[in-house]
């Protein structure tokens, strides 16, 4: 990576990130600005669109107040990059889309989760030898990474976190307000935020994700409903 850069930016202010001590220092290579965070798409747009790209001759290219276009040439330059920090890679578009297929991401995991959650408490109540069922639902439509990995968890009550209920929440949050954004209705991420929110109350923060089906514990739902 030689003549790569990653610029992993956190909680630093604009100025700092675009002053002279930050990006603007030390280029002097075509590179390109990869950044890693968790916040809006439209500020990645507005932070990418100040600074673009670093040349040979020129320096820094600033490209003010557009949407910037990311070219595939500059997408196979950091091929090495890619390669080793994810097992896949996938182009979803301009700056601010990788983002965007995040927030779908965290979508489809959160409310995954209150989906399964739900699935374990009626294969319980239906008198199934639960913990059968990724087996049973194998290769079929059902069929899911968070079946086989989430599911057993709860099945098991083995609530050690891999991941935290409260991170899946913010995610759930986040993902909220990025919907809200767009003014797309997102009926299922509701719900799941809610019952996520529930089993925050409830004391479950600092367990792992799959700790959401102990909302069902003892018919508590129906009891607080």
């Amino acid at each position: 990576l030689e003549h790569m850069g990653l610029h992993c930016i956190a909680q630093h202010t604009r100025a700092h990130r675009l002053g002279q001590e930050g990006i603007h220092a030390g280029l002097e290579c075509l590179v390109l600005l990869v950044e890693q965070r968790a916040r809006g798409e439209r500020d990645d747009r507005d932070l990418l669109a100040a600074v673009h790209c670093a040349d040979h001759a020129g320096g820094l290219e600033a490209v003010h107040g557009g949407h910037v276009q990311v070219h595939q040439d500059q997408i196979d330059a950091l091929a090495a990059l890619w390669a080793s920090i994810a097992g896949r890679f996938t182009r979803m578009g301009d700056a601010g889309a990788g983002l965007a297929a995040k927030m779908i991401n965290q979508l489809i995991v959160g409310c995954g989760n209150a989906v399964l959650a739900e699935a374990h408490a009626l294969a319980a109540a239906a008198g199934i030898e639960a913990e059968r069922l990724p087996d049973c639902l194998a290769g079929g439509h059902a069929d899911s990474e968070l079946l086989r990995q989430i599911y057993p968890r709860m099945a098991a009550r083995d609530f050690a976190p891999r991941g935290y209920a409260r991170q899946l929440l913010k995610d759930l949050e986040a993902v909220n307000a990025f919907a809200g954004s767009l003014k797309t209705p997102t009926p299922m991420l509701a719900q799941a935020q809610t019952l996520f929110r529930w089993a925050i109350q409830k004391g479950f923060a600092e367990l792992d994700t799959s700790a959401i089906v102990r909302i069902y514990d003892n018919n508590s739902i129906q009891e607080e409903t």
